[in-house]
Parts: structure tokens; sequence; C-alpha cells
């Protein structure tokens, strides 16, 4: 298990994607080790910048001069002890065992056995940027910001956040079932589920795994982040015929179909294009979808909206893709945001209104794009209106601690 784990670490580390390389090597394991490797992965990715400060505390080697293959196998190691709570004589026989030669093994030996015997004093509140970066395992440039913005207590709460396992929530297919009906079929299949508060037709899952159920394969519901499906129902309060830019994998695009819009999907990427017409099929909705480069669309009609799901940084999501912040830096999101404005500059030609939707909460990516544009206020049907979002210049934020969704931002612009 662990060897599969460290394995996948090592790719993820050249540049995979963890979910991507996670489950292509778990199709070669027991479906009983599945969770331990994925929690020690995601784990690992999660609390690095804490995980590394350990090692740097025992070692008396520079991190960036122990071998990648040591330095991840002492990561889970330190993981495994302190958030998994493996015996601790289990978690060191087993990473001593996944490293080769016996000057590697017996420095991993020191390591682990000093970080049992000694308490490391990681930083505290009274140092608040130390505490975010290294304690809470938060980047140093992210940390700031969160200072800029928030008392600590506040920050802390989202450190925590985005460094915990992400529910899973459920769209319920309006088209092919009910909420009741899905409930009690999933229950019947050992799901279970509560409905989210002021978001109807979502289910937040309690107890199991979703994915490998019947209701799935007959296309009952769409796993669908809560922030993903605010999306869905601010543009359902805008005309009924929407073209969505950048659909793949087609959450939003689906779940404007099923309120009834007419939807044209359409997407830069042919592979991603037919994932999304496979999930458009398994839930029996009839959409429109094509390959456009949204930059360069040869679309020849306008659209009461267009809903650009912009290209991102994702740091949104760190949560469910933690290698995401350990690779992002503030360089990286100007160059994001030349494109983001790029995309927008292109299809509004073809809407009356463009709804702006993108999983981060970075200025450059929000502020500073959206600063060339006409902003309006934006609609929030029912109930969502209950939903605590934060706002700044007309934009719209989630706030992940409050709802325990996704960090996500919205935005209406007009001509």
């Amino acid at each position: 298990m662990r060897r599969v784990a460290l394995k996948a670490l090592m790719e993820i580390e050249r540049g995979g994607n963890s979910s991507a390389v996670l489950e292509r090597l778990l199709r070669k394991v027991k479906k009983r080790n599945t969770p331990f490797i994925t929690e020690l992965v995601m784990g690992v990715l999660r609390w690095r910048n804490r995980l590394d400060y350990a090692i740097s505390y025992f070692s008396n080697k520079r991190l960036n001069r122990i071998e990648p293959e040591v330095l991840n196998a002492l990561r889970m190691g330190i993981y495994e002890i302190e958030k998994m709570n493996t015996p601790e004589y289990a978690a060191v026989k087993e990473t001593v065992n996944l490293v080769r030669g016996s000057w590697r093994r017996s420095f991993v030996n020191g390591i682990l056995r000093n970080f049992i015997r000694e308490q490391v004093r990681y930083p505290t509140k009274d140092e608040p940027l130390m505490f975010l970066t290294y304690t809470l395992s938060t980047p140093e440039w992210k940390a700031l910001r969160w200072l800029e913005d928030f008392v600590i207590e506040k920050s802390e709460k989202l450190a925590l956040y985005y460094n915990s396992t992400p529910a899973i929530y459920l769209r319920v297919n309006r088209k092919k079932t009910s909420t009741e009906s899905l409930i009690r079929l999933l229950k019947r299949e050992g799901i279970v589920v509560d409905k989210c508060k002021n978001l109807p037709f979502c289910l937040r899952v309690l107890k199991g795994n979703p994915r490998f159920t019947s209701a799935l394969k007959n296309g009952l519901f769409y796993v669908q982040d809560i922030a993903s499906q605010i999306a869905g129902f601010i543009a359902s309060e805008i005309g009924n015929t929407v073209w969505d830019c950048c659909a793949a994998p087609g959450g939003k695009s689906s779940h404007l179909a099923e309120i009834g819009f007419k939807v044209f999907s359409s997407d830069i990427s042919l592979p991603r294009l037919r994932l999304a017409i496979s999930n458009f099929r398994r839930l029996g909705l009839e959409i429109h979808s094509f390959v456009a480069d949204a930059l360069r669309p040869s679309v020849r009609r306008k659209f009461p909206l267009v809903l650009v799901d912009s290209p991102c940084s994702s740091m949104g999501i760190i949560h469910r893709a933690p290698e995401v912040k350990w690779r992002i830096v503030p360089e990286k999101l100007k160059e994001l945001s030349v494109l983001q404005k790029r995309i927008l500059k292109s299809v509004l030609r073809y809407g009356e209104k463009v709804l702006y939707v993108v999983c981060t909460q970075e200025p450059e990516e929000t502020v500073n794009v959206l600063s060339d544009f006409n902003i309006e206020e934006l609609p929030l049907p029912g109930d969502i209106k209950k939903i605590p979002f934060l706002e700044k210049e007309k934009i719209l934020y989630t706030d992940p601690t409050e709802i325990y969704s996704d960090g996500m931002s919205y935005a209406l612009i007009t001509k």
C-alpha cells in the first residue's frame, strides 16, 4: 500500500494531477486498501509544509539536499504517526522499508525515531505568518493575503478547512427522479445522505461512496459541489438559453438543462468534451455540444446568457487538489488573469450578459479581471439569498468555512 502511495506522490511531484494519478494507480489495488492510500497521499500533499518543518527540525541536511524519494517517504511516515494514528513501530518499519540503501534507511529511521521521542515546537499564533505557513501548511504568499483580509482566527479556520477532506455533494437529476426517491434508493445501496440547507435538489453524503452505485450509473444524480450548484441557480434567473463556453466536464451545463434551459455547450478540448457528452447522456439530457476555442469561437448567433467557467488557478479547490497550492505563485495568477480577460472580451460579443464563474478568490482573477467590464448585481433566487456570501464590488464569493464548500466567485457582466 505504502509503495503505491509513494509512487503516486513521486508522479504528482513531477507534475501529475492527484485525482488522475490516484484513479489510475488504485485500479490495481484491492478496494479495501484504497481509503488508506488515498488518505496518505492527499494528507501528505495537504500538510506538506508542516511535515517538512518537522523533517527540518531533526535533519542535519537541507530539504533540497534530500533525495525526493527519501523526502516523500519521510513525509508519509510522519503523517502516519501524527495524523493517521498508525502504531509508531509499524510506521517506522514500513517507511524504512520503502527506501533502498543502508545509509538512506538509517537516515529515515533516525528522523522518525527522533520525531517520536521529541515534540516538535511548531510556531504558535504569536507568530501568525509562521503559524499559518508551517503549523497549518499554507503557502506563505497565501497566508499573507489571509492575514491582510481577515483576523488570525478566520485565517486559521480557512487554513484548516482547506486541509480537510472535502464533503461530497450530489445534485438530484429532477428529470429522472425526486429528492425523496433518491434518498430512499441511496439508502438501500448503503449511502446515507442529508438535504443541503438553502439549496434545493442538493444532498450531502454522510456515509458511503456514491460513485459505485446504480443510481449514479442510471443518471439519477451528478456529483457536484455546493458552490458549483449555486452558479446554476444564479444563471437560472437570467434568460432561458445559454452558451457554456468552457463546459467540460459538463456540471453546470447539465444543471441548466435540468432546470429547463436550452443549452449550448462547448470546450476547446475534444477529449474533455467527450467526457461532458457522456455525462449528458447518462443524465438523459439533450444539450447541443461542439468543440470551440472561447478566444476564437466559430459561433454565428447571440445568446441571452454566456456562462464563462474560466480556466483559473483553482486556489478555491485546494482541498480537492492540494498539489495546486504548492504550484501556484502570484506571477502565475497574473498570467491567468490575462487569459481570463481575453476570454471575457471575446465572448461578450455573443451574449447580452456574461456570467463569470471561477473556482478561485484571488484578486488577480476576480476584481482585477473584472475592472475593465460593466458589472451588475447578481440575481439570487429563493433560499439562496440566505446563504452567507462575501461581497466586494458586486462580486459574490462563497465563504468555505460557513457553507463547507469550494471557494468560488461569481460576477455578472453586461455590455
